[in-house]
């Protein structure tokens, strides 16, 4: 589920995406469709506030996770 700025069909801008399979909140800086540039990530098992490139963690960031795991 996405919530959030479109450009010519493509999730661009400001938005939130949840991956309600995976449990995995995205709120950040779209750009053509890719998770690319400011973003909070939040999974079940950690935290990350910082930069994305295509999705993954790059660059600066803050990642925590919890002292325990369920």
């Amino acid at each position: 589920v996405y919530y959030g700025q479109f450009l010519n069909g493509l999730k661009h801008g400001l938005g939130v995406e949840l991956a309600y399979n995976d449990e995995i909140k995205y709120k950040g800086e779209f750009n053509d469709g890719r998770k690319t540039g400011k973003f909070y990530v939040e999974k079940p098992t950690e935290k990350y506030i910082g930069y994305l490139e295509n999705g993954l963690y790059q660059g600066e960031g803050r990642l925590t996770t919890p002292d325990y795991v369920y």
